[in-house]
């Protein structure tokens, strides 16, 4: 259970961001691992199918991982949607769209791998926003005040989180482009090729 205020320990705005996030990004994060694992079941490329839930389940590990540290970090009444609103919108309408469809078109696939890297390169900044010595410094002090915590060994942690969301980015950005350029290699392939015989002919007067 997450620890409450006492006294007159107000937090500056830095903190309480901090605070906000880490309480609210693991239901995102497990929200993500919602739509990379419903994406996955619908598409029909066994490669795209593997990545995105090799991504999902990074997402549940990070949704793990910032729960057990926000258990000693204190809770100001989070509102979720003013911390994160932006990201819960954009996760909320891309599960709402591919639980819609029964299968996802490769290129449907491509653009939806776009959007997806989006929510990576977004959460990314936020979880390097704690990366800030003054943050840092902040929750190492009020987990010390529980347990022994090494400040480095937090800031470890958080960089792999936000090391993770590089490398989604990365990733789904590379994937989407494939699809795209093999999609269209594809479409050229397919384009039909008239061959004209004897071009002599076309100079022929048209006879009505």
């Amino acid at each position: 259970m997450p620890l409450t205020i006492e006294g007159n320990n107000m937090p500056n705005h830095r903190e309480k961001a901090a605070s906000g996030f880490l309480h609210c990004a693991p239901m995102l994060e497990e929200l993500a691992f919602k739509l990379y694992r419903s994406t996955s079941n619908r598409v029909y490329r066994p490669d795209a199918s593997a990545l995105l839930l090799y991504i999902g389940y990074d997402s549940l590990k990070a949704a793990a991982i910032l729960r057990v540290i926000a258990t000693y970090i204190p809770a100001y009444g989070e509102d979720c949607r003013k911390y994160l609103n932006s990201l819960f919108d954009k996760v909320e309408a891309l599960l709402q769209q591919v639980t819609s469809e029964t299968m996802i078109e490769n290129n449907e696939l491509s653009q939806l791998m776009k959007r997806l890297a989006e929510v990576e390169r977004e959460l990314g900044e936020k979880y390097e926003s704690l990366l800030q010595t003054k943050t840092l410094q902040y929750l190492a002090d009020e987990i010390g005040r529980c347990v022994h915590v090494d400040l480095n060994v937090l800031t470890a942690i958080f960089e792999a989180l936000e090391g993770d969301k590089e490398n989604h980015n990365t990733l789904l950005v590379s994937a989407a482009y494939c699809i795209e350029s093999e999609h269209l290699e594809t479409a050229i392939d397919n384009t039909p090729t008239v061959r004209y015989q004897n071009p002599d002919g076309w100079n022929r007067p048209i006879l009505i």
